[in-house]
């Protein structure tokens, strides 16, 4: 189930590198094809931190909180550069019942920066219960040496 989680992580960062060039030349950008944006689920908090530079190398695992229940079964932690991308060693699942912290199993190197996408413009698995996926976010971070 991991070599599956990881082709498929692999599989999104090939079309992220297509839509990376159609985004950076103009357009109305990846939240256009959703009128009433406002209604999107929203990332709100991270662990670790979005833009932390001292966090432990021995975290074992990111966490994604939600402003509201997702679906289950279905999500979009993707790259845009490989080697930005930390090691999964587990399934991603839901920490709570009530399904708004979304928990990737993952191993870190010591002092690399990390930058991981929950969602993207291509890949829109993270969804509310009405189907409504979340809107993009990068979440970026570095490990101690």
């Amino acid at each position: 189930m991991i070599a599956l989680a990881q082709l498929h992580v692999r599989l999104e960062a090939l079309c992220l590198c297509a839509m990376a060039v159609s985004i950076g030349c103009g357009g109305d950008g990846p939240d256009a094809a959703y009128p009433g944006i406002e209604e999107r689920p929203t990332v709100i908090a991270t662990h670790p931190e979005d833009g932390s530079t001292d966090v432990d190398p021995d975290l074992e695992e990111l966490r994604a909180t939600f402003d509201r229940t997702m679906r289950d079964g279905s999500w979009s932690w993707a790259y845009m550069v490989e080697d930005r991308f930390p090691e999964i060693v587990g399934d991603p699942y839901y920490a709570d019942e009530a399904r708004t912290t979304n928990v990737l199993p993952v191993r870190l190197e010591r002092g690399r920066t990390y930058e991981v996408w929950i969602n993207s413009a291509t890949f829109q698995n993270f969804q509310d219960e009405q189907g409504r996926p979340a809107k993009p976010f990068a979440l970026t971070f570095t490990t101690r040496p």
